[in-house]
């Protein structure tokens, strides 16, 4: 199983995996150092089979049988990479101080009720604006929204940028984001 998926259009680093697979060591020498050095290089194994924008960098052999990249996940993040062109990165940076914590993002992203997601509850624990390119031109700066959370939903981040964009072209008050994360006053999306 996998850490998480992303959407369609959305690259991922430092995606996690757990798979069974078969070893030339005795279970109780796996996790030893003579172990781990005498292993299969299965970073070799997998690079050879996956597609050339996919690559295994690393591998580790795990404690317990039970361990799972998607469940065991105690974070996650995203960067969403956007230039200035005409908008006030300051207020969109204040806007989203509004998303740190938990709460039901049901109107923040597609539902997905196929894949038995009925949970909306997500925490986020960071939400930060930077710049990450200086140019010639300010409207050419380009900027990186970083979000940590817990875990996040079909479509959360494009739904929480969409608002934060429409909040910056004055079509909503910033207030609009904990009227949307308020459940009972908006019980579905709006």
């Amino acid at each position: 199983n996998r850490c998480g998926r992303t959407d369609k259009g959305v690259s991922a680093f430092s995606q996690i995996v757990s798979i069974d697979i078969r070893s030339r060591i005795e279970p109780k020498n796996q996790c030893t150092e003579e172990g781990v050095a005498g292993e299969l290089d299965y970073c070799d194994l997998l690079n050879k089979v996956l597609p050339r924008q996919i690559r295994a960098v690393c591998w580790m052999p795990l404690v317990t049988s039970t361990f799972s990249a998607r469940f065991d996940c105690e974070g996650r993040g995203y960067k969403y990479f956007f230039p200035r062109g005409n908008l006030d990165v300051e207020l969109m940076q204040t806007a989203c101080q509004d998303f740190v914590g938990t709460y039901d993002f049901r109107n923040f992203c597609k539902m997905d009720v196929g894949h038995g997601v009925l949970n909306y509850i997500r925490r986020i624990n960071h939400v930060e604006i930077n710049l990450v390119q200086k140019n010639e031109f300010d409207e050419f700066d380009m900027f990186c929204i970083d979000i940590n959370g817990s875990a996040f939903l079909w479509h959360m981040i494009r739904s929480m940028m969409s608002i934060l964009f429409i909040i910056d072209e004055k079509k909503e008050a910033p207030s609009i984001i904990k009227d949307l994360l308020d459940i009972e006053k908006y019980p579905n999306k709006p």
